[in-house]
């Protein structure tokens, strides 16, 4: 039964997910938040120790304008130790494109690593820790250069 409530309202850190685009997305009978997913955020900032967002990063600094579901739903956290980055892509969606396969192995060769998941249950998230700003400021630039969006054939 749907609450009616912002995702990010229904956490213990409304603070820190109200500015997220899934903290603003709305607890409905046509997009229900499963409880596993609020723990899962929940035990995702006491884990990390996450501070708060960071606005400098996000989908727009990796794709510029440019349609890649790796970059779905990208998340960028001020933690304790640096900074934390997750992304959740569709897999479904993305299996039209790509296999599923390829998107595990991109992430993987991009040093991501499959955390909990913390969008919905259809959708795997991916981790990525970073030691500074500067680091992942580094990453956000080189990925968009990197051959132009190119992915090696797996």
């Amino acid at each position: 039964m749907s609450t009616g409530k912002k995702y990010y309202e229904l956490t213990d850190y409304p603070k820190i997910y109200k500015d997220t685009y899934w903290g603003c997305l709305c607890d409905s009978d046509e997009s229900p938040v499963a409880d596993e997913i609020i723990n899962s955020r929940n035990e995702f900032i006491s884990k990390l120790k996450i501070t708060g967002t960071s606005s400098d990063f996000g989908k727009s600094e990796l794709t510029k304008g440019r349609d890649d579901t790796l970059w779905d739903h990208v998340e960028v956290y001020k933690a304790g130790k640096g900074y934390v980055m997750i992304t959740s892509p569709y897999d479904k969606d993305f299996s039209v494109k790509r296999p599923v396969s390829t998107l595990v192995k991109v992430a993987t060769c991009l040093d991501f690593e499959v955390y909990d998941d913390l969008y919905s249950c259809y959708t795997t998230t991916y981790i990525r820790q970073f030691e500074s700003r500067r680091e992942c400021k580094l990453f956000c630039q080189n990925v968009y250069t990197a051959s132009t969006r190119t992915y090696p054939v797996m």
